[in-house]
């Protein structure tokens, strides 16, 4: 139907409560005009659902719910005309359909407490109630102390699984057309082994190194290369104490190798274990394999201004510039340096600290620790667990070394 002058209408009248209502409308060089689209209980007061004062030029395909029970009428009026005519047409209409309901079902967790929300209701532990299908369900957790989330599950009576959508503290998902059960399991909190990397411009075969985005005086803009995803690597906020960058432990990757023949990259830690290679000649991929081959090595050359690390891989495929994408947060391979640089972090391998040097456990660390040490060393005195001072499992001249550089406070 075409809409050409004020107030030309169509008013379509149904007997039973309406459901969906869907339909295509497109303006044709329609501009300074209303057109309408109204409901009404009884065909005289109408309420307006949609007005439009402009079209995008071409055809719009529009979709209704929830018109409400009573309404009987839909009435679509050209109310004021400045330019342009109307086309609305495949106009449908579906009986309506009470919504059907679902078994929501909360475990009762050990060491957590879900909470779902949805409307106004709220459930909790080995609570349950019936839900209308695609309502919104709101999910939040309260984890006792001394304990971290392992998983978040939604899954359907037959196993069906329901996908998640995460937002900081807070998941939300649809509810299905069948019965669910949401459950959380936990794990013990512990606290992660931390270790310490300095800032370099040159490899040396065989250490450990972090790739990081940023340097020392960067905080706010640093993170490192962790875990292996499907396509690349994800990124990891990481902080900087004291000059040097702490990260937990199995986020490092032993560099091997040389200039001439090319650098190794491996990954030793049990989640993602293998050496890095560029993927793709077509596709940003930085993936991981287990046996090493020509695919697996590098070039690594820094730069002269700032130290960031050129790392290229050297096979044929062009996507081979490791780069980090600060939009995604992942660290992949790109055809140019076109994204964020890379900078490397060497292990610091840090000096033994002593846990005792007070041999003859007086509670004091002093000379008189030496003469005993010495003493024992000579036979004259048995010798005890606290005479191994560096810990090296025999006792010896280079106890006593180190012994006298713990009093010195070195």
């Amino acid at each position: 139907l075409k809409f050409d002058s004020t107030v030309d209408y169509l008013i379509l009248h149904f007997n039973e409560s309406p459901g969906q209502l869907t339909y295509d409308i497109k303006g044709n060089n329609f501009s300074g005009g209303t057109f309408k689209v109204q409901t009404s209980a009884d065909g005289v007061n109408y309420t307006d659902l949609k007005t439009y004062t402009e079209f995008s030029g071409s055809t719009q395909s529009e979709v209704f719910n929830n018109l409400g029970d009573a309404v009987r009428y839909i009435k679509w009026i050209y109310t004021a005309k400045s330019s342009g005519n109307v086309a609305l047409g495949n106009i449908s209409l579906a009986k309506y359909a009470a919504p059907v309901n679902y078994t929501l079902s909360i475990g009762d967790s050990e060491f957590v407490t879900i909470t779902a929300n949805y409307g106004e209701e709220v459930l909790q532990n080995g609570d349950e109630a019936e839900v209308e299908a695609g309502a919104e369900i709101t999910l939040a957790l309260s984890i006792n102390e001394g304990y971290d989330l392992e998983s978040l599950t939604v899954v359907g009576d037959e196993g069906q699984t329901v996908t998640l959508t995460q937002e900081e503290t807070v998941w939300t998902f649809n509810m299905p057309e069948f019965d669910v059960t949401v459950n959380a399991s936990v794990v013990e909190h512990v606290e992660p082994v931390l270790a310490y990397y300095t800032f370099v411009t040159s490899i040396t075969p065989g250490k450990r190194y972090v790739f990081a985005s940023g340097k020392v005086d960067d905080v706010y803009d640093l993170v490192v290369m962790a875990e292996q995803g499907t396509n690349n690597r994800r990124g990891k906020i990481a902080a900087v104490v004291d000059g040097k960058l702490e990260v937990p432990e199995g986020l490092d990757f032993v560099i091997d190798g040389n200039a001439s023949d090319g650098y190794t990259i491996y990954d030793d830690s049990e989640e993602s274990k293998g050496y890095l290679y560029a993927a793709s000649s077509s596709s940003n991929w930085l993936k991981t394999q287990e046996e090493n081959d020509v695919n697996g090595l590098w070039t690594i050359t820094f730069d002269a201004t700032d130290g960031h690390a050129s790392i290229v891989a050297t096979q044929s495929e062009n996507r081979n510039v490791m780069q980090y994408n600060s939009g995604s947060s992942l660290f992949s391979c790109y055809a140019t340096a076109s994204q964020s640089p890379v900078y490397l972090f060497q292990l610091v391998e840090e000096t033994p600290s002593f846990e005792t040097g007070d041999v003859n456990e007086d509670g004091e660390v002093n000379v008189s620790d030496v003469t005993m040490l010495v003493s024992m060393i000579l036979g004259n005195t048995p010798v005890t667990d606290a005479a191994d001072v560096n810990e090296d499992h025999e006792v010896n001249v280079s106890d006593v070394t180190a012994l006298v550089s713990i009093i010195l406070g070195q």
